[in-house]
């Protein structure tokens, strides 16, 4: 399967503006009255599309490209592209 991998350097921003574009990018768990309803507010990138396997690396199957360089060129996250080809599975994982 093509994919894509990410090479991202978020150094230069603020803890604040992290949080932001990860929670953007992945998602998350929202949680209200007291942890009695819990919910997942969903990210760009839809489980099962990406793996992440260290920081500061992603890799993205290669339909959600343009959405993943968009949001890192609107933040301006320095960020390299590299092709590669990724057995099917490792994203069932």
């Amino acid at each position: 399967m093509d994919a894509r991998v990410f090479f991202y350097d978020m150094k230069n921003l603020e803890p604040k503006t992290k949080t932001k574009i990860l929670r953007k990018l992945f998602g998350k768990a929202q949680k209200s009255n007291f942890g009695k309803y819990q919910y997942q507010v969903h990210g760009i990138l839809p489980e099962g599309s990406y793996i992440k396997p260290v920081r500061s690396v992603l890799i993205v199957k290669r339909r959600f490209t343009a959405k993943v360089s968009n949001l890192f060129d609107s933040s301006q996250i320095i960020y390299k592209i590299y092709d590669i080809k990724v057995n099917k599975r490792e994203f069932e994982k």
